[in-house]
């Protein structure tokens, strides 16, 4: 689920508070969601690496395969970014509300 989505669901909520912990819930739920997948294949791998070859490179995987996500991520951010300032003119609002324009269609 994209995470502005999720902020559309929880804006329907009628009251200002359950708004907000819905809001941070289902942004939580989110994260939590990426990082136990992400978590759970690095420590997968990590663990295969440790017992067939060693517990520093085992450790250096895990290091490195959590580097090489977090890098992922911020780098596919300043794509989007950088293609939405550069080509089309708009800023990340914009791309937002733009978006979410699509999403009711």
């Amino acid at each position: 689920m994209a995470p502005f989505l999720a902020f559309r669901v929880a804006r329907g909520a009628k009251s200002s508070g359950r708004r907000i912990i819905a809001g941070v819930g289902l942004f939580l739920a989110i994260v939590f969601a990426w990082l136990a997948g992400t978590f759970l294949g690095t420590a997968a791998g990590a663990l295969l690496i440790l017992l067939k070859v060693g517990t520093f490179w085992g450790l250096a995987f895990f290091i490195g395969t959590a580097l090489s996500v977090t890098l992922s991520v911020a780098f596919s951010i300043l794509v989007l970014n950088a293609t939405a300032w550069i080509f089309l003119h708009m800023s990340s609002e914009e791309v937002v509300a733009y978006l979410r324009d699509l999403s009711k269609e």
